[in-house]
């Protein structure tokens, strides 16, 4: 997989729908002329789970963006599911979101 690099973090306000910073083309672009050539995707899921536990189809949307985008690009992806806070203060409970996020 060689060198990789985070784009858009987990906090990023696009991953709400809002205005954002993140530029998808341009960041990408600027990762791979920095010699990178994976890019991992931080992932706050439990956040837009609903509550019948699963995840908001307007998010798995913008997912979607970034990873077909990256795929244009030709890089390979890691997904990582990052809730690790709450996973840290009730493992029963994680295991169980966990599971309907894959």
């Amino acid at each position: 997989m060689g060198r990789g690099v985070n784009i858009i973090g987990g906090y990023d306000p696009y991953w709400n729908g809002q205005p954002s910073t993140f530029r998808l083309d341009t960041d990408l672009n600027l990762a791979r002329e920095a010699g990178f050539t994976t890019v991992r995707i931080p992932l706050f899921t439990f956040a837009h789970m609903r509550p019948d536990r699963t995840l908001d189809p307007a998010w798995i949307k913008r997912l979607d963006a970034v990873v077909t985008e990256a795929q244009k690009h030709g890089f390979p992806i890691i997904l990582d599911e990052h809730d690790f806070d709450d996973c840290g203060k009730d493992t029963d409970a994680c295991a169980i979101l966990l599971a309907n996020v894959w």
